[in-house]
């Protein structure tokens, strides 16, 4: 999603009227994603094996706050900005007792190390790890 927006913004700059109509549809099939994705998640059943790293049985993400930490930062690394860390921490504190929490740690990593790049693989990863949960939950 953010990927298609940045894309669509950099037409808007540039004033490539041509493109806009295709690039707002991109947008608008991204973000469709990402609603139905967060929708799944919603309806999901909370995991029920607890493992050694912390997983706390019961637990459900805030998929609709942790999507909109995903975009803000997403688009952060993007544009090489430092303020991540708070985004970082409000992320941790949603995805903790998660499965998906030991992800964020090596992301941070990534982040401290300034390889933005490499976070921003790292969290769109992330991102593909929850819709295939919401994928496998709506299976069941």
């Amino acid at each position: 999603l953010s990927l298609a927006a940045g894309r669509l913004e950099q037409s808007i700059d540039q004033g490539k009227t041509e493109q806009w109509n295709t690039l707002v549809t991109q947008v608008e099939e991204q973000m469709a994603l990402v609603l139905a994705s967060i929708n799944l998640l919603e309806q999901s059943r909370p995991a029920e094996v607890q493992t050694a790293d912390g997983v706390i049985p019961g637990h459900r993400v805030d998929v609709v706050k942790v999507a909109l930490i995903m975009t803000e930062l997403s688009d952060l690394l993007k544009r090489n900005i430092l303020d991540t860390a708070g985004r970082l921490k409000l992320m941790g504190e949603h995805l903790k007792g998660s499965p998906l929490f030991a992800k964020l740690s090596i992301i941070e990593a990534d982040v401290f190390n300034l390889d933005y790049e490499k976070a921003l693989s790292g969290l769109e990863a992330l991102a593909g790890e929850i819709a295939n949960a919401i994928g496998a939950r709506a299976n069941e």
